[in-house]
């Protein structure tokens, strides 16, 4: 079983109001050089997540970049806890 790494930008903005929330949905981008990076696109209840990553969608990533696809990642899962 092998591993994947996939860096998941998120902006302090953005972690501070993913916190409150349950579940992510994270578009996953490959580069050309086959390292992949990741953004959150919507956060809520993990129930509203799954049928938004589940929504079929045309997805264009930017010149030299394949869009994956969308995923739901849990926010306990993503972010580190508040101390």
């Amino acid at each position: 079983m092998t591993t994947t790494v996939c860096q998941v930008h998120v902006s302090q903005t953005q972690a501070d109001e993913i916190r409150q929330c349950e579940a992510v949905v994270v578009r996953t981008y490959e580069r050309k050089d086959g390292s992949t990076f990741a953004v959150p696109v919507r956060w809520g209840e993990r129930e509203e997540m799954e049928i938004v990553a589940d929504t079929p969608r045309i997805l264009l990533g930017r010149r030299g970049q394949t869009c994956l696809g969308d995923s739901v990642v849990l926010v306990s899962d993503l972010l580190p806890p508040e101390e």
